[in-house]
């Protein structure tokens, strides 16, 4: 048998964990706006391609994927969380203006 060295230059880059923080299949604006800017995320194939998105609910889900096919990629993100992520999103009420634990943090606020 051969042996195989793997190279660097034909390696697949590991993508960039995404830690989204906030409500997602609750019925309010927030989780509104978190549903819908993480779906056009997930449909966006560069987006897809490098970055690795996992959904941290901030509240007890009242809904599910059953409600809209399209909340089918949300839903199985849900609590898959990146193990080191490079940034972390917070959408929720109240805010967290705590450091991310890891990488960078970006605070949407609703005000």
């Amino acid at each position: 048998m051969p042996l195989q060295i793997a190279s660097p230059l034909f390696s697949q880059p590991a993508r960039a964990g995404i830690h989204w923080h906030g409500a997602f299949f609750v019925r309010h604006s927030l989780a509104l706006v978190n549903r819908e800017l993480a779906l056009a995320l997930l449909d966006d194939p560069e987006f897809a391609d490098r970055f690795d998105l996992g959904l941290d609910p901030f509240e007890t889900p009242t809904f599910g994927a059953e409600d809209d096919p399209r909340f089918g990629p949300l839903a199985a993100r849900l609590n898959r969380l990146p193990s080191a992520p490079a940034v972390t999103v917070r959408h929720r009420w109240p805010p967290d203006f705590a450091p991310a634990a890891t990488g960078k943090l970006l605070l949407i606020q609703p005000w």
